[in-house]
């Protein structure tokens, strides 16, 4: 799998990254299964965090621009403002 530059307004802060990923076979499982069985206990969500730098250098070396992760950023954050808007009005009309 690879990344690209994503679109996500949960990231706090710089351009957020998304997996860029093509299934290579399909199987199904029974999630509660699979939850039950699993061995690896699930990492923190501290621990899946990337930080803004980070994120900004591998971007860089996909061949994004400055430039097109600072606008990606502002977007993102219009996006963000735009649902704490929305949330707001919803909670004044209830």
């Amino acid at each position: 799998s690879t990344y690209r530059m994503g679109d996500n307004p949960s990231c706090r802060d710089g351009p957020p990254l998304t997996i860029d990923w093509k299934p290579c076979s399909e199987t199904k499982f029974d999630l509660d299964t699979y939850e039950a069985d699993r061995q690896v206990k699930r990492r923190e969500k501290s621990e899946l965090a990337i930080s803004p730098n980070r994120r900004r250098r591998m971007l860089w070396n996909r061949g994004y621009s400055t430039e097109q992760m600072d606008r990606r950023t502002e977007q993102v954050q219009r996006a963000k403002k735009s649902i704490v808007k929305s949330r707001q009005r919803k909670k004044a009309v209830e």
